[in-house]
């Protein structure tokens, strides 16, 4: 899966034009093109354009070990500048997830970071139309003030590689799903803390936890898309 240099409705994401009159912009890792199906499904009928930009291993609010992370984060703003969205949807899913708070979170110098680069896609967000979204059951009333939806993932997960070795070795097969603690390697906490904190001082955003999205009915997580 390769980093696209131009804005794109990936085929693999099934987009389609909405039913609605909005646009969407979703800028993120390789998980983007999961959680843009899962966007796709439950907003079409509130969007009429939705454009993605996928970077492996690039998040929009921290910088990671990418090489080139800084020209990428330069490009995922310029794509908010340029298509000044309606509603932004950055997918997430941290390098170090557990990594500790120095201090009080909000001199934490991780979440400044991030709070910076929050504010700097903020404000290229703009809602030209009144509405209100439902995401399954939930009514979310947000109408012009909620635009920016931080989809909060999961924490870091075992290579898939290595889990298969294992479980050849262990003669079990390979699975979509797997348990919790086979399938999870490390803890978010720290990352889910700093996440909800900046999100409060983001006029427009709200941070939207799609964890369960990746479980299946026995609470195992998805570890490579099942199929």
């Amino acid at each position: 899966m390769l980093f696209s240099d131009q804005l794109h409705n990936d085929p693999r994401l099934k987009i389609q034009n909405g039913r609605g009159n909005l646009s969407f912009l979703m800028i993120g890792n390789s998980y983007t093109f999961s959680t843009g199906e899962l966007v796709r499904t439950h907003f079409i009928d509130h969007y009429e354009r939705m454009s993605t930009r996928s970077a492996p291993w690039c998040e929009p609010l921290i910088e990671t070990n990418r090489k080139n992370i800084h020209e990428i984060h330069r490009i995922f703003l310029e794509d908010v500048k340029r298509e000044n969205p309606d509603v932004l949807f950055i997918s997430t899913r941290y390098e170090n997830p557990e990594s500790p708070i120095e201090g009080n979170v909000t001199s934490d110098p991780l979440y400044l970071y991030m709070l910076n680069k929050l504010k700097e896609y903020e404000q290229y967000v703009t809602m030209k139309v009144r509405t209100f979204f439902i995401f399954r059951f939930t009514i979310l009333r947000y109408l012009a003030k909620k635009q920016v939806f931080i989809l909060d993932s999961f924490p870091s997960l075992h290579s898939p590689i290595a889990a298969e070795k294992k479980r050849r070795w262990r003669g079990l097969p390979m699975e979509g799903f797997m348990p919790m603690q086979e399938a999870i390697k490390a803890d978010d906490a720290p990352m889910r803390l700093r996440t909800k904190e900046i999100a409060k001082q983001c006029d427009k955003c709200v941070v939207y936890g799609i964890r369960n999205q990746h479980l299946n009915e026995q609470g195992q997580f998805m570890v490579r898309f099942p199929g």
